[in-house]
């Protein structure tokens, strides 16, 4: 579920919805991203090196 975290919150309701989407995504979705972004970093820093 690409871009669940910038959710336009009109209710009191969803934003529960949105804060308990989130606790539950920390270890999951969360952690993914996190873990491409660094991947992605490394890849840039060492093709920025070859430069």
């Amino acid at each position: 579920m690409k871009g669940g975290f910038k959710l336009c919150v009109h209710e009191s309701g969803d934003i529960d919805n949105e804060s308990r989407y989130n606790m539950a995504a920390t270890g999951t979705e969360k952690e993914k991203h996190l873990i491409r972004t660094k991947r992605e970093m490394k890849k840039n820093v060492s093709y920025m090196m070859r430069i």
